[in-house]
């Protein structure tokens, strides 16, 4: 898993990669510790304005423990 993009307005943090499918990813708020259901990534993509990464790497590491977690656990919400 990786770190693709982040919200411009704060924590959201888009993660995608094994184990997750090709086509999708989990959007995690590290603010709100919180990691929201796995989505198809292009839909993911169409709500929000994504950007550049600025989180640390102890922020990116911590995210993607919670998808990792989350991933475990969830069925993908339908687009």
């Amino acid at each position: 898993m990786k770190v693709q993009a982040q919200r411009e307005e704060g924590g959201a943090l888009l993660i995608i990669g094994s184990p997750l499918k090709k086509d999708i990813g989990i959007v995690v708020d590290l603010d709100a510790v919180k990691a929201f259901p796995k989505w198809n990534l292009n839909s993911i993509l169409a709500r929000g304005y994504w950007g550049e990464v600025t989180a640390t790497s102890e922020e990116q590491a911590n995210a993607i423990k919670l998808a990792r977690a989350s991933a475990r656990t969830q069925s993908v919400v339908p687009a």
